[in-house]
């Protein structure tokens, strides 16, 4: 593993489970350990599943909670480190989505993760997750509610103006860091 520009000598902790490889920095541990940093941002398998390497997108979303313990300033000097058309205040959830170009990412990184990597409590650390991709699966709720059925009479929504999709989506959702 490689550091990034500005962190030579930086310890990775190399992590592989259930066919993913993790490459978690050693100034990220106590942050991922108190569920502030979303450990899917460290997971590589999971990132090049989702195109999120530089050879795919120039930036990488992120949806970003304000800690109880964090000033607004702090929040505001984090978020002013993204592309300025992509910050989106979340209210249902008080958080923002944002997205960080790569050539910000180390700036972010320093805003979020002061010198030596320490928080004076991790809890006045943001909440940071992955806004990862997502996309809908036909596989139960077309069935639940009779669409096979209707298909099959020969209905394919012609001439329909309003059509409703239910994802599963969670209706609640907060970055958090899967279970280790």
């Amino acid at each position: 593993m490689t550091p990034g520009p500005g962190r030579k000598g930086l310890l990775f902790r190399p992590l592989e489970q259930d066919g993913h490889v993790t490459a978690l920095p050693s100034d990220a541990d106590a942050l991922v350990a108190a569920g502030r940093l979303d450990r899917v941002l460290f997971d590589v398998t999971a990132l090049l599943a989702q195109r999120y390497d530089t050879a795919h997108t120039d930036a990488l979303p992120l949806i970003v909670e304000r800690a109880d313990g964090m000033t607004a300033s702090s929040l505001d000097e984090l978020t002013g480190l993204a592309e300025k058309s992509s910050v989106r205040r979340l209210d249902s959830i008080d958080a923002h989505a944002m997205r960080v170009g790569n050539g910000d990412l180390g700036r972010s990184w320093k805003t979020l993760v002061p010198a030596h990597g320490q928080r004076t409590k991790a809890a006045d650390a943001p909440r940071v997750g992955l806004d990862g991709r997502v996309s809908a699966s036909l596989d139960r709720s077309t069935a639940q509610i009779g669409t096979p059925d209707v298909w099959s009479a020969g209905y394919r929504g012609d001439g329909v103006k309003v059509a409703a999709l239910d994802t599963g989506a969670d209706q609640h959702p907060r970055p958090r860091a899967p279970p280790m």
